[in-house]
């Protein structure tokens, strides 16, 4: 037999596309939407700290100062989602206001996620019922909700993850121009919308051409697939030639500041595997639980699939996703509820977990006896209330983070933005809300600085700190009548030059449960006046120190 005259095997009984159904009825993504709004609702207002470095970056952008932290001063890479300040900076030049107006965005983007979803769950799911439980699933999943509306790039990056599993699935379904054009744009704008999203349209882009290796125009596709690989290379090449350029540094701060712990990847993977399975924050329970459970129902949807005879590619490309960027992210700690950075993998886990009908017999679903209906309403409450103690679990937690923006972050930078001269310098470890609401030029003095290069290459230091000669220092302090700070504050504390150069204002407490408060220091040729002193915010509770207590 020739060359020419071999034929390809004919296609796996396992390796069929799922069935395409016609329209069907939008019952479950109208519900689905209904129960997602109203956990948004529940959750709102929790907009993070974080939150404001974008919102600050976005508006000097919008303003024409480009991406910067300071005005004036060299341009410092402190963020990690480029594509969510640029779509800020659009809202912001529209004239809205980023606080107020980020939480809808964020809402829509989820609802447009969720769209997506019911999408992809119609091509394995035809029937409402059948869709519903997994559309549920993600709509009352508490991490997502509360990132959604919290004025983070969580939910556009989450809906961009989704439309690659669609058009990656597309391709294989058809393959074409039309579907690789909109994958290679969707993993090109994930890369934009976080870092870590450089390995999606790669993997995404292997992964299809794996699947497709036995199709008649595996050759023809094979080729397409390597036009978009090096088109994304070259254009991805390009954008980090810019950021270099433009910033000077290889690696931006967040990577520094928000990865393994000195030079052991081990600390971090403990300190999150920790914070996974035991204990994250003081007020805030594990996720580590409800996200292993997700992906293990995932696993078990794609053997449900392949068990019924169906080939449905986006299942697997959702898991490899999935496990691809867990194994990024475990590298990085970090102490917010709700898992911050896995919280978009929700979206894409629940994928492969709408194959999970195919456990029962058609005849279950089809059946509209009141026995089959009770047990169906059982089901979907159970996993609405488990949802449900979640997210009231997390809400718990962002209503005691937005209480300290109301009564202490915000009060502290309206006074600092009252007392302080134009052009003044603070120096604080975080570095989102009074930054943002004071308008001052910010030294991030956190040990693991996200503003100052210095500090974030070559760690903390007091002589540093001194040279700058901040207007306002503020320490973060356990303790308002003793302090108990991070070592390397107590060194700049401790030292001559500061108790010669700076004097003790008072505390403002922004945590009851860890007694956490600012001790506030302001630099003593300032001469301000009594009443600017006395004037100083006490935060939460009646607990203060003040200068006149001396």
């Amino acid at each position: 037999m020739t060359a020419k005259s071999r034929r390809r095997p004919a296609p796996r009984a396992d390796a069929r596309p799922a069935p395409r159904p016609p329209a069907s009825s939008p019952v479950a993504l109208v519900i689905a939407a209904i129960v997602f709004l109203t956990c948004a609702a529940y959750v709102m207002p929790f907009i993070p700290d974080d939150s404001f470095i974008s919102f600050r970056y976005a508006e000097h952008l919008a303003d024409g100062h480009g991406l910067t932290f300071n005005i004036g001063e060299e341009p410092v890479e402190a963020y990690s989602n480029l594509l969510w300040i640029v779509v800020c900076a659009a809202l912001y030049g529209a004239g809205l206001d980023l606080p107020a107006v980020t939480p809808y965005a964020g809402i829509l983007l989820g609802l447009a996620a969720l769209y997506v979803l019911w999408a992809l769950c119609r091509r394995r799911a035809p029937l409402w019922t059948q869709q519903l439980l997994p559309l549920l699933a993600f709509a009352s999943c508490g991490p997502f909700i509360i990132y959604a509306v919290s004025g983070m790039e969580t939910a556009l990056f989450a809906f961009l993850l989704l439309l690659v599993v669609k058009c990656s699935e597309d391709f294989v379904d058809a393959p074409g121009w039309r579907p690789l054009a909109a994958l290679a744009t969707a993993g090109f704008l994930v890369s934009l919308t976080r870092p870590e999203g450089v390995v999606v349209l790669p993997a995404a882009l292997a992964f299809v051409a794996w699947e497709s290796r036995r199709e008649e125009a595996f050759r023809r596709g094979l080729r397409s697939l390597a036009i978009a690989a090096a088109v994304f290379g070259v254009a991805t090449m390009a954008y980090h030639a810019w950021r270099v350029s433009y910033f000077g540094e290889w690696l931006p701060t967040p990577f520094l500041s928000k990865g393994a712990e000195g030079s052991s990847l081990v600390t971090g993977w403990y300190k999150n595997l920790h914070r996974y399975f035991v204990n994250l924050l003081y007020f805030a329970p594990p996720q580590g639980y409800l996200f292993a459970a997700m992906l293990g129902l995932g696993i078990e949807g794609v053997r449900a699939a392949r068990a019924a005879g169906v080939r449905a590619p986006g299942d697997r490309i959702a898991l490899i996703l999935g496990l691809l960027l867990f194994a990024v992210y475990v590298n990085f700690v970090d102490w917010m509820p709700g898992m911050r950075y896995h919280a978009p993998l929700a979206a894409i886990l629940v994928v492969p977990m709408s194959q999970l009908h195919r456990l029962l017999p058609v005849g279950a679903w089809e059946s509209a006896s009141a026995a089959h209906l009770r047990r169906f309403a059982a089901l979907a409450a159970a996993l609405l209330l488990a949802g449900g103690v979640n997210l009231s679990h997390l809400r718990h937690a962002t209503a005691k983070m937005t209480e300290s923006a109301r009564l202490c972050y915000m009060p502290l930078a309206e006074w600092m933005r009252a007392t302080m001269p134009p052009g003044s310098l603070l120096a604080m470890g975080d570095v989102g809300m009074v930054p943002y609401y004071s308008g001052l030029r910010t030294l991030d003095i956190h040990p693991e600085s996200l503003t100052d290069t210095y500090i974030a290459q070559r760690a903390f230091s007091a002589d540093y700190v001194m040279t700058k000669r901040p207007h306002v220092i503020a320490l973060s302090v356990r303790g308002v009548y003793s302090a108990r700070m991070d070592p390397l504050h107590w060194e700049l504390y401790k030292s001559e030059a500061f108790r010669i150069e700076y004097g003790f204002v008072g505390t403002v407490r922004n945590q009851w449960y860890e007694d956490r408060a600012y001790w506030i220091f302001v630099r003593s040729d300032l001469g301000l006046s009594e009443a600017q002193l006395r004037a100083l915010p006490e935060g939460i509770g009646k607990q203060r120190r003040t200068r006149f207590d001396l």
